[in-house]
């Protein structure tokens, strides 16, 4: 008969030196981790007990506030809306007097920083205005077409005046509309060093849906039909023509059909 392997598990039985030595290794690791963690909460306490003294201090109070880039608005104005005074520079919310800032409609974005020990630096980015727009009233618009601001008096005549779309078309948000206004904008950008149709010779911009841009001029008051689109070719081919043009005998110039430029005559009474 075969013989039956018979397997025997020893069983490891650590000597009490042994075991002794591993307890002292826990204990040690234990030892290293509390020191740690008390550490660090003492790190903490200390760090926030500190920081809630600055906020309090006295000597971190905003004595200097120094404003750059306002043309049109006022350094009062500006701190009136901040509110500085006596308020700790820790304890200023930077984000939230941007966003007071924010609100004036002449400003497009603040940049603000601490200046230790007791100062404040702004700067003001402010909205220029490309041309007034005509809604219920006269408003501002920036190159971007945000409307800003009541236009006033006889700053309004400073700059191109646009027609043809609504305050209701802008709110409900018709694309024809804004995309009329991109296009006033545009040809506005185009005209700022324009020689022969210069910016300051333009007194209106009608944003028409069917043709696209009719542009008036200042003096003469003739009317110019742009279109949509290739404002850069058009003012080309009319500078062509412009020396030639006899203002008071001219109805309109119609330069909307490409690659061609038509000046129609008043009708002469005879």
């Amino acid at each position: 008969m075969g013989q039956k392997k018979i397997m025997v598990k020893r069983l490891l039985i650590k000597h009490p030196m042994e075991r002794s030595q591993d307890y002292r290794t826990f204990l040690f690791r234990v030892s290293i981790i509390s020191l740690v963690l008390v550490s660090l909460a003492g790190a903490t306490f200390l760090f926030f007990s500190l920081y809630f003294f600055l906020r309090g201090a006295s000597f971190l109070r905003v004595k200097e506030v120094t404003i750059e880039g306002n043309n049109r608005i006022s350094t009062e104005e500006i701190l009136a809306i901040t509110d500085l005074d006596d308020e700790n520079l820790l304890s200023l919310d930077i984000k939230a007097l941007s966003r007071s800032l924010s609100q004036h409609p002449w400003i497009e974005k603040s940049m603000i920083k601490r200046i230790f020990p007791k100062g404040i630096q702004i700067i003001i980015h402010e909205r220029k205005p490309m041309a007034v727009i005509y809604l219920d009233s006269f408003y501002y618009v920036d190159a971007q077409g945000a409307i800003f601001d009541r236009a006033k008096g006889r700053e309004k005549a400073a700059y191109p005046i646009l027609t043809g779309i609504s305050r209701e078309d802008l709110e409900k948000g018709d694309k024809k509309a804004r995309i009329l206004l991109r296009k006033a904008l545009d040809f506005i950008e185009i005209i700022q060093e324009d020689t022969i149709l210069p910016y300051r010779s333009i007194s209106q911009i009608h944003l028409d849906r069917a043709v696209g841009l009719l542009v008036y001029t200042l003096n003469q008051g003739i009317e110019i039909r742009m279109g949509f689109d290739g404002f850069d070719k058009k003012l080309r081919r009319i500078s062509r023509v412009w020396s030639i043009i006899r203002p008071m005998e001219t109805d309109y110039i119609d330069a909307i059909i490409p690659g061609k430029i038509i000046v129609k005559q008043k009708r002469t009474e005879k």
